[in-house]
Formats: structure tokens, sequence, C-alpha cells
């Protein structure tokens, strides 16, 4: 039986077991709170580091405001040590008028609300402002509850937000200064951007723009101008177009657009910037001078060009009709009389009457013309029949025996009129206006007031052209043309530059035959075409005997007229390259002149052959400008140096003003394309006059000289000086 000795012995055994493994286990928490506390510490050290390394301020604040913890960064941004502003409120430095607000962002912290982006306006040591961002939120310590964030300098972000203002600002100032509507629409054609003046033209508020589309801001559809506007949708191709709009105050403008796509690297995004400037005005005076171009200024009818083009027209429309035209020449009889006796007030006066008188006597859809002078045409278009034409020439006459009332005294002027019918497609509107100009005379010489149908048999002029086609064919077989060369001049000091060969024809037994008697027949019959070569063959001679004999300048330029049976030759080119290798005549050195009439017959036809005389280096010129049809449209396509005024606009300098805004209005036009611009048919000093102060280059005319022989131009050369009066 164990004693209590034994049992005393094994309790101590077991305490003895029981102290060693407290011991240990001691020891083994020991070390364990010794590595937390190197961790600890490490860690420490770690975040100390990093703060100190961080760019942006990383506080701690107390339930009081005050800074508990900063990093080195304080210093760099407030100039303030760390160890000095520990301990004090945050507010000190502050901005005064930043304190409260920023006192209840602190507060609203404290209780759990975030703070993150928030700005506040701070000052340094130095006093001087700064603006940092606060990102900050509430954590739990061992002192209790705290915040803990972070302030970024935010002074050159705001400063840069601020001067982007400014210039923001500053630019809106002057788009809005501009009178011109800016506007800019996005992918969506949703307005970005409004200035004043688009506004105004809207009558809308700017703000009532941005983000809306045209059809936002009406849906109806009916949106006048926003309409207009709304047409510089990035979708649509960029340019230039004008459009004819109705304004807030139901006036009729007219705006011209310019748009153009752009892209934004800020937004990544794709927009339409437009444009759009009042060009009413600008309009108004084209149409003005266009008016002015094709109607007589005293009565506003069609005048001669304008008349020629509505024939040819007519002409036209007779391949889907095929009822016959009509032209109508009128001519006032005795009108000198009247201008004499009563003056040239009374002499306008009594032309207006006539033109209103005229304009009763035919159906709407017909054309009256003021061809010039005292002379007036009527176009009668889709007649049933012939005889129609007729008809309207007796309610012409009829009308003219009621007298007209003059300056308070009653004029009975008579007319003679001659009738030509059109009843071909093919036939030309000269051809038809001749007609009718011959038919007139024909009713002048059976004694006026009256009218004259014509008829090709109508005059003995049918036999002797038949006489006269033939003895051309044998002057030009025979060489007994001849060529007179008229001089083409500087304006400006008169010095001679080229020569326009004219062809002369000296007939054994009528004398000297009149270019517009010949020249018409060898278009006609074909004789153009060998008459033509060699006007230019002989010219480019005369001018090399000129430059060896006569000290003649060696650019000097030859100008022939070349006429459109000659252009529709197909070896027309290579004729002309033959005639100048054959004369050894640069090509430069040779003008061949067209008139715009030209363009009438086959226009893309006629444009690839000037192409291809370009293209050989010859200088090209139209003749007659402004007599022609479709001048502008076509000249834009044509590779011309030089346009020539038709001499009856130079006839009328001093007459009609309006026809001086003509030539000035074509010189610009020719400047604007790079074209010289010459003037044909200059016969006084005064027309001269004005032509320098229009700033034309060239000048051709009697007063400046007339056609002369080869011997005339070589004696002329070398005299040297010029010839301008």
């Amino acid at each position: 039986m164990p004693t209590i000795n034994d049992s005393f012995d094994r309790l101590k055994h077991t305490l003895r077991d029981t102290e060693d493994r407290y011991q240990h286990i001691v020891k083994q928490v020991t070390e364990v709170v010794r590595q937390l506390k190197e961790t600890l510490r490490d860690l420490e050290e770690r975040y100390q580091h990093i703060a100190e390394q961080a760019t942006d301020v990383i506080f701690q604040l107390d339930s009081q405001g005050r800074w508990v913890f900063l990093n080195s960064a304080w210093t760099r941004l407030t100039g303030y040590g760390v160890d000095e502003s520990l301990g004090r409120s945050f507010l000190e430095v502050v901005e005064e008028s930043d304190r409260a607000s920023s006192f209840e962002i602190f507060t609203r912290a404290l209780r759990g609300q975030k703070c993150e982006g928030r700005e506040l306006n701070i000052r340094t040591k130095d006093g001087d402002p700064r603006t940092v961002e606060v990102r900050a939120r509430l954590m739990e310590g061992a002192e209790g509850w705290a915040l803990v964030g972070v302030l970024c300098d935010a002074t050159g972000r705001r400063r840069a937000e601020e001067a982007l203002t400014l210039e923001h600002a500053f630019l809106r100032d002057i788009i809005d200064t501009d009178p011109n509507a800016i506007f800019v629409t996005d992918e969506h054609d949703a307005f970005c951007l409004v200035n004043r003046a688009a506004s105004a033209l809207c009558g809308a508020d700017a703000d009532t723009f941005i983000g809306q589309r045209a059809c936002d801001l009406d849906p109806s559809g009916d949106y006048g101008v926003l309409s207009h506007l709304d047409a510089a949708a990035p979708g649509r191709a960029s340019g230039v177009f004008d459009a004819r709009i109705i304004d807030q105050s139901g006036r009729v403008r007219w705006l011209q657009t310019v748009k153009k796509p752009i892209y934004s690297a800020l937004t990544g995004r794709h927009y339409t910037l437009g444009i759009a400037t009042d060009i009413t005005d600008r309009k108004r005076l084209e149409h003005e001078l266009a008016h002015q171009a094709l109607h007589d200024t005293l009565t506003s009818l069609p005048n001669r060009v304008l008349f020629m083009d509505r024939v040819n027209r007519a002409l036209a429309n007779m391949r889907r009709t095929s009822r016959p035209n009509a032209v109508i020449m009128l001519d006032v009889d005795n009108f000198k009389v009247v201008n004499d006796a009563m003056g040239h007030g009374a002499g306008d006066r009594l032309l207006i009457a006539i033109t209103e008188r005229l304009l009763t006597c035919v159906r709407p859809g017909d054309t009256v013309a003021r061809f010039g002078g005292d002379e007036f045409t009527v176009l009668l278009e889709d007649l049933n029949h012939s005889t129609d034409a007729l008809f309207v020439a007796e309610r012409i006459l009829e009308s003219f025996k009621h007298p007209l009332c003059i300056s308070g005294r009653d004029v009975t002027p008579t007319v003679s009129m001659g009738v030509a019918i059109g009843h071909s497609e093919n036939e030309l509107s000269e051809e038809l206006i001749r007609n009718a100009d011959t038919a007139m005379y024909q009713a002048k010489t059976a004694g006026k007031a009256g009218f004259a149908l014509f008829d090709p048999s109508m005059n003995a002029q049918a036999v002797e052209r038949l006489e006269l086609e033939g003895d051309l064919r044998k002057a030009i077989s025979n060489g007994e043309l001849t060529l007179d060369y008229q001089p083409i001049v500087r304006a400006r000091n008169g010095e001679i530059t080229e020569f326009e060969a004219l062809a002369r024809w000296s007939h054994p037994r009528l004398g000297l035959v009149p270019p517009t008697k010949f020249i018409p027949i060898a278009e006609e019959t074909g004789l153009i075409i060998p008459l033509g070569l060699w006007v230019l063959r002989e010219a480019c001679a005369e001018r090399r005997r000129w430059i060896a004999d006569a000290g003649a300048n060696p650019d000097l330029m030859i100008a022939v007229n070349v006429s459109l049976t000659q252009l529709r030759q197909p070896n027309f080119v290579s004729q002309i390259s033959a005639i100048l290798h054959e004369t050894g005549t640069e090509p430069r050195h040779v003008k061949i002149e067209i008139t715009e009439t030209v363009m009438m017959f086959d226009a893309e036809a006629m444009i690839e052959k000037f192409a291809a005389l370009k293209h050989l280096g010859v200088r090209l010129a139209i003749d007659d400008f402004g007599t022609g049809y479709s001048s502008i449209a076509y000249l834009l396509r044509l590779p011309v140096n030089t346009v020539k005024i038709d001499r009856f606009f130079i006839s009328q300098i001093g007459r009609q003003r309006e026809d001086e805004v003509v030539i000035r209005s074509i010189v610009g036009m020719a400047r604007s394309l790079g074209m010289e611009v010459t003037c044909e048919g200059v016969e006084t000093e005064a027309q001269l006059a004005m032509l320098r102060k229009l700033d034309v280059d060239f000048v051709q005319g009697y007063l400046i000289a007339k056609p002369l022989p080869p011997t005339a131009v070589a004696q002329t050369l070398r005299q040297g000086v010029p010839v301008t009066p």
C-alpha cells in the first residue's frame, strides 16, 4: 500500500514537469513578441520611408483638427517645418475666406462622409497662395478616431484652368465679334458652338442651340435658316455652297457657307466647322451686273447678246417641236429727225414708249430686244404656222398708227420691219437675223412704214454671191489675195507687240472687195480652209522678213483669225504645226484668234482642240468677247491667254456707262483668270483714256493705226517709236 511519502514524491515530480513546460511556453511567447516588434519596427520604418519619398503631403488629423502626422512634402509645399506644425490646427494655413467651408468639410468627414477631390486654398509660410486637393478618410487608431489623407498641390492645374477659362472667354469674344455666323456640329449634327451672329441670324439664344440639332429646334421641319446651317453635317461633303434663305424677319437673304471637317485630339471626336457669310449684297450686285450685261439700260429689254442666245435656244428647240420660229427686225423710221428736233432726252423717251407699245403686240413668251440705236428685234417661238409672224407684224404696224405722247407732244413714229422664218434646227441664228435685216432694208427701200418677208430671191445678191465664190476660188489658187497688218500696242506706252493679219482682195473688175463680203462666202463654201492656211503661212514669212530687214523685235507676235470651219478639220493642229516648222516660226510667236461664238457648236470638241493648240505652244485669244454664247461658262475651261473685248462695247464708251461697267467686269474677270485683255475698235482719244484708266493691257483700232501693207509695217518698225497718239 503506497505511503504518504510516495504520494508526495509523485506530486513533486508532477509539479516539476508542469513548471518546465510553462517556462518553455513563456520562452516561445517571448520570442514571438520579439519577432512581432521587429516586424512592426520594419513596417514603421518602411512606411516612414515611403511617406518621406511621396511627392504629395500625407497627413493625419485628430478629432480636434490638429496635425498629428505630416511627411516632409508638407515643408516643400508650405515652407513650414513638420515639427512646428504638429499639434497646430489645420485651419491656420487655410485662406480666411475658405475656413468656414473647410471646417464644415472636416466635421462631415469626422461623421464618416467621403472627402474626395475637394479643393482648399491655403497660404504658404512666405504668403504665397496655393490650391490643394484633399483626399481623406476616417480611421480608428490607438488614440481614437482620426482623419488620414493626402494633400495634392493643384495650384498649377488651377492656374492652367483659370488661364484656359480666360483664353476661352477671349476666343469667345473674338468669335462673337465676327459678323459671320460661326458654328460647330458633332457627328450627330448637334450644335456644339454657335456665335452671336449665328444666334442672331436664327433669332434664338446661343444656349438654345447647344446639344440640339436643327430638326430638334424646329420639329416641323420648316426651319428656314437652320436648314442651311444643318447642311454642314459631317456626313456631307465639305466645301463652299450658297443658299437662298428666309430670315426671321421674312426677308430673302443669301448665305455662303464654308464648311470643313475637324478632329479634336482632346475628345477623339470628329466635328464640322461652318462659317456662313451674308452675301445678299454681293448676290444683288452680281444680279444687277448680269442684268446690265444682258439687258439694255434704257429700255430694260434684252440686248443683242441675250437675244442671240434666245434665238439659238429657239432653233435648238425646233428638234423637239418641229414648229417654226420667226425673227422680226424693226427699225424706227426717221428716228434721227426726232432726236435732232426734240433732243436726245425726248429720243430716249420715244424709245421707251416704243418698247411699251411693242410689248403689247406679242405673247408673254415672245422676246422683244433692243439690238442697238433705234433697232429692235422680236423673236416669235413655237408658231402654229409661218403666217402667224406676218399677223404679228401687221399688229405692230397697226399699233403705231396711234400717236405717242413725248414731252407733251404727240409723235406718230413709223417702223420698217423685216420678217425671217426659221424652219430648220440647223439654221444659224446669225443667218436668221441677217435674213430679217435684209428683209427690213427691203421694206425701207420699198417706202418704209411696212414690212417685208425674207425671200432668197428678193435681191440680186445671190447671183453676185455665186460669181464671187468662183472668183474667190481662182484668187486663192492664183495668189491674188494680199495681207494687211493692223498693229496691236501696249495701252500704257504704245509699244507694238503684235500685228493682226487681215486678208484683202483686190478684184480685177469690182476693185477692193471688203472682207465682210468675201469671208462669209469662204466660210460657207469651205474656201476658208485653204485661205486660212495661206494667211498663216504668209504672215509667218512676213514676220521673218521684218525681223531680218526692219530690225523688228524677235518677240513680235503675229495674230491670225481662225474660223469654226477650220477648227472642225481633224488635221487642223498638225497643219498649223507644219506651217510653223516650214517658216521657222516658234509657236509662242503666233496667236490664234477665235470668236466665242465657236463654243455654240460642239463645245466639248472645241475645248479639246484648244487644248491641243495650247500644247503645241501657240497663244490663244477669244475675239469679239461679250457677243457670244455662254461666254463665262466656257471661258473658265479654255486655255486662253488673251480676251479681246468686242468693238461694240468700246464704241459705247462715253455714251452708255453700263458698257464701261461691262468692260471693267471683263477686265477684272480676266485678271482673276490670269489672262491679258485687248480692246479692239479704239477710235477716239476719249476711248483710249478710259481704257487706260480701266487698266487694259493692249489696244487696237483706227486711232492707233489702220491696217497697213507689209512695206508700211516695215517702215514703222524701222522708226522704232510708239504709234499711240
